[in-house]
């Protein structure tokens, strides 16, 4: 068996929603799980790993960079963290030879189509040490250095640190449009979380069931 990405969106979405996370955050997440499966990398593994450890009461809010708490035990959502960098509430200082941290993360690699999509090629996302970050140019996905140790990885403290030396780089093949069967016990998690999203069955309901009567003429 074999799910879409389109598929695989809408349950990131509702399993998102399940595990209480808000309507905007879910919609970020569910792309940013769509975006890394699409270049080969396993969002959906780490939301499943996200979801089985994420509280809303563990949210953390940085109102900016220089806010962000290294010392601080919670970590940050990637999510979070990411649409603040998106929006401008995290700034990045273009053309200034210097760092941001981004603090503790939890699951780190979900902040990566943030940063993808906000940073100039110039600069990186750093996991630890390692450089996660992609670009996107002319159809091809490159990747600098080996980013196996950090696909799957809890937490993390991570930066944003200028690029200072060409790097060498692989590139990364798309995956096909579906996510392949070995991804079944991620989707099953999934589908826990999503299944709170449903209106409990009652007795009316049962006896009533779902959508037309015996006689249906529409």
């Amino acid at each position: 068996m074999s799910w879409s990405l389109g598929e695989t969106r809408t349950l990131a979405f509702k399993a998102a929603r399940g595990a209480g996370m808000a309507w905007g955050l879910a919609e970020e997440m569910s792309d940013a799980v769509v975006w890394l499966q699409g270049r080969g990398l396993p969002g959906v593994s780490n939301l499943c790993r996200y979801l089985s450890w994420y509280h809303p009461s563990k949210l953390l809010f940085p109102k900016s960079a220089e806010e962000i708490n290294e010392d601080n035990n919670i970590p940050y959502c990637p999510i979070i963290v990411g649409t603040a960098i998106s929006d401008g509430l995290i700034k990045i200082p273009i053309g200034v030879n210097t760092d941001v941290s981004l603090g503790l993360l939890r699951q780190p690699l979900l902040l990566l189509p943030f940063v993808s999509a906000s940073v100039p090629d110039d600069y990186g996302l750093y996991v630890g040490n390692i450089l996660v970050s992609i670009a996107l140019g002319k159809e091809k996905l490159k990747s600098y250095l080996d980013i196996s140790d950090v696909l799957l990885i809890d937490e993390a403290e991570c930066f944003i640190r200028p690029v200072s030396n060409a790097l060498p780089n692989s590139q990364f093949k798309a995956t096909p449009l579906r996510l392949p069967g070995c991804y079944g016990g991620c989707i099953a998690v999934l589908n826990v979380f999503a299944n709170k999203t449903y209106a409990p069955a009652t007795e009316l309901s049962r006896s009533a069931g779902a959508g037309a009567d015996s006689i249906d003429d529409d």
